[in-house]
């Protein structure tokens, strides 16, 4: 990197008349009823097996295409605001692949701005499975101004799929700690199973929000003592942090300090 200056925050520095281009891309829909649904049907028969490979090709390009132009507009900030009415078009379009669509909230986050547009699309999409967890990230990085969406993220404190329910946990926590901690008989059960879930990934989220319950985190105490010889040092790092908050007794007995 010359002079200590990395490529993203050269773009950072652009002309933002360039973000009207950006938006253009963005909002080139590749043809799935053509191309897309004709590639799949011919990659079926080996005679057509490599016309529908190369149609299916084209699809993916043009998708990578929007992809990279949602991400430049992520690393312009503030300044693609212009962009975020075309950004939530396509973030809501169920037509686009999810993995496209979530890739949209990464920039939201970065833009910043308008959160009376931003937030309710934001937290309608918690819902949505594929969607939940860039989209708690997102509203986390807005802030207080994503107070709006504290019913939804508490609901989804409930998704059934562990990673996504903690991303909602931490993202109260992010927005409103009050809340947070009023939605403590919600959030404990959650924390808990994250602890003793086999995905060692769900751990240290969890360690780090029961630090702010204090003693009503008490039932955790046995998993965190255990956790204090786990072979992560920052997993241990974490319990050595958070055990005193919740049980000082136990901590010094543990020769946690």
């Amino acid at each position: 990197m010359a002079g200590g200056v990395s490529p993203s925050e050269r773009f950072a520095a652009v002309d933002p008349a360039i973000v009207p281009d950006l938006v253009k891309v963005l909002e080139r829909t590749p043809s799935r009823n053509f191309e897309g649904k004709l590639g799949n049907h011919l990659l079926q028969f080996s005679a057509t097996r490599r016309i529908g490979s190369w149609l299916s090709y084209r699809m993916t390009e043009a998708q990578n295409r929007r992809l990279l132009a949602n991400y430049l507009l992520g690393l312009l900030g503030p300044k693609a605001e212009p962009a975020i009415p075309a950004m939530l078009r396509m973030y809501q379009n169920t037509n686009d692949p999810e993995w496209v669509r979530s890739s949209i909230p990464w920039s939201l986050a970065r833009i910043n701005r308008r959160p009376d547009l931003v937030v309710p699309v934001l937290a309608e999409s918690l819902s949505d499975l594929p969607l939940t967890q860039t989209a708690a990230y997102a509203l986390g990085e807005y802030g207080t101004n994503s107070i709006s969406a504290i019913p939804a993220l508490l609901k989804a404190l409930h998704h059934p799929d562990m990673v996504s329910a903690l991303a909602a946990a931490q993202t109260i926590h992010m927005i409103d700690p009050q809340a947070s901690l009023a939605a403590a008989d919600e959030v404990m059960p959650l924390l808990l199973r994250a602890l003793e879930s086999p995905v060692r990934m769900n751990w240290g989220g969890a360690i780090h929000l029961l630090a702010q319950y204090g003693d009503r985190a008490k039932a955790a105490v046995p998993t965190l003592l255990r956790l204090l010889d786990d072979e992560d040092s920052h997993i241990r790092f974490l319990v050595t942090n958070s055990l005193p908050s919740i049980d000082p007794e136990a901590a010094a007995n543990a020769g946690v300090q």
